[in-house]
């Protein structure tokens, strides 16, 4: 029987810390193996190396005879995951989550299969409740449902049962029985109860990573069930559902969609955008009303009115990448086989929908309240093109830079000391755009052209930079 995972002496490594050493396995299609080992010990990277979301320092990784560095997409056709992080969005609906999902694959009938995955976890009843409401157990049983959507080959557990009451725990080991037949599965835990009852072959990761000498070869463990011919009680269909891999276009439709839906949902993002602007608004208003003149005015509102779009789109950036991070989201968008670039197409456009939203609104209580008193000059009309070039900017590096930080320490202050600097020639051209525009002198023009060119030049410099980037930056 041939190897659904060939592992040959792989190795990643942390600084001057190796997570893995020269792992080295291959196991047989149908077989279950459980890895165990203490924390810290590597078991959690092993899983995301295995299954691409974490590039190996060196050494191969073969699943179902694809190459994980040379097909990466490939792999990720044969394989789920279930993590102790759902990968679920709290903010839609148990429906929503699985069809989102459903759409990345290109599953003919989505619909079909996700309330055929929902009957199985039993939580059909519960389609059209958001996760957020959800228990812990729920939420387990839908991320199983998620994991199985493109019906993988491989299934990769990792702590399954971490955070289960008991009754949670029968009902997954009920599932888990059900999705034995046919499927490959590794499981990493440090329960060695619950990861012997579950398991044909056992392995251990001592402290410090597996010793180049010690190779397991796991072999002749035969499925119970041909491949063709599953049955596990309900949550498998007879033969695998019809997929055709989506265009880039319907990848890009599928995740603007989700981002637009969770927003729709919660209104989490506009609303706290919304009122963080007032304030400032209000603050600055102060500033301006002690100014003397109204050449004076005019030659501060520029500015002060680009560092409320700035501090503003700070604030959502940073909230727009906290919902990706939170239970694990945004890697289980990386497991799908995708163009990781169309990921942040959509989301930078996602981004840029809810800032100009909020500069729609600002912008007019901005001159309401503040330039109220002051003669518009016949060239005003002209300040929404830097208004619309910066947004754009802001949105496209904004996203990207947001991704970088989206895991570290500190990430709403690293978010700003990356983007202020990184943001300057384009913050620079489009608030002498704007105050130009707003004083209305003569020549204006010639200013307002060259700024104008700085900033779509940088527009399309630093998005195309970010796009060609972003696989490496969601890899690293």
């Amino acid at each position: 029987m041939a190897d659904a995972l060939d592992i040959r002496k792989l190795t990643k490594v942390f600084g001057d810390r190796k997570a893995l050493d020269k792992v080295t396995f291959a196991l047989p299609e149908g077989a279950f193996l459980s890895i165990f080992g203490p924390n810290g010990a590597g078991k959690t990277t092993l899983l995301r190396t295995l299954s691409t979301l974490a590039r190996p320092t060196s050494g191969t990784i073969r699943v179902m005879g694809a190459d994980a560095k040379e097909e990466p997409d490939k792999v990720r056709e044969h394989i789920g995951l279930i993590s102790h992080n759902s990968m679920l969005y709290p903010d839609l609906t148990a429906m929503e989550n699985l069809m989102f999902v459903a759409r990345l694959y290109g599953l003919a009938n989505p619909e079909e299969r996700v309330r055929e995955l929902l009957h199985a976890v039993e939580l059909d009843h519960r389609r059209f409740d958001m996760v957020r409401t959800f228990s812990r157990g729920m939420t387990q049983r839908l991320s199983i449902a998620r994991a199985l959507i493109n019906d993988p080959d491989v299934v990769f557990l990792d702590e399954p049962y971490a955070g289960l009451d008991p009754h949670a725990v029968e009902i997954f080991d009920t599932l888990l029985a059900s999705l034995r037949e046919g499927r490959t599965f590794v499981m990493v835990s440090h329960d060695l109860q619950k990861g012997l009852h579950a398991c044909a072959r056992a392995g251990a990761r001592p402290r410090g990573g597996v010793r180049p000498e010690r190779r397991a070869r796991f072999r002749g463990v035969q499925a119970a069930v041909p491949r063709n011919r599953r049955n596990g009680g309900g949550l498998m269909t007879q033969t695998k559902p019809a997929m055709k891999k989506p265009s880039t276009w319907a990848h890009y439709v599928a995740l603007l969609k989700k981002d637009l839906s969770q927003e729709l949902h919660t209104k989490d993002m506009l609303t706290s955008m919304g009122l963080y602007a007032l304030l400032v608004l209000v603050v600055y208003g102060a500033a301006l009303a002690q100014a003397g003149s109204e050449l004076d005015v005019l030659q501060m509102a520029g500015g002060l009115l680009w560092a409320v779009v700035l501090f503003t789109s700070l604030l959502g950036l940073n909230r727009s990448f906290s919902h990706e991070k939170e239970q694990g989201c945004l890697e289980g968008i990386l497991l799908v086989p995708m163009d990781r670039s169309v990921i942040f197409l959509a989301k930078a456009t996602a981004n840029l929908v809810f800032l100009l939203v909020v500069t729609a609104v600002t912008v007019p209580l901005f001159f309401f309240f503040f330039l109220g008193q002051v003669g518009a000059a016949p060239s005003w009309p002209l300040m929404f093109v830097p208004l619309l070039a910066g947004t754009v900017g802001i949105a496209g590096v904004g996203t990207m830079l947001s991704t970088i930080t989206m895991n570290t320490r500190g990430k709403d202050v690293m978010l700003a000391v990356l983007f202020i600097p990184l943001m300057f020639p384009l913050l620079w051209a489009c608030v002498s755009a704007t105050t130009v525009v707003m004083c209305g002198s003569d020549g204006f023009m010639e200013t307002f052209t060259t700024s104008m060119a700085l900033a779509g030049g940088y527009d399309v410099v630093m998005i195309l930079l970010s796009w060609v980037l972003y696989d490496f930056v969601v890899s690293a």
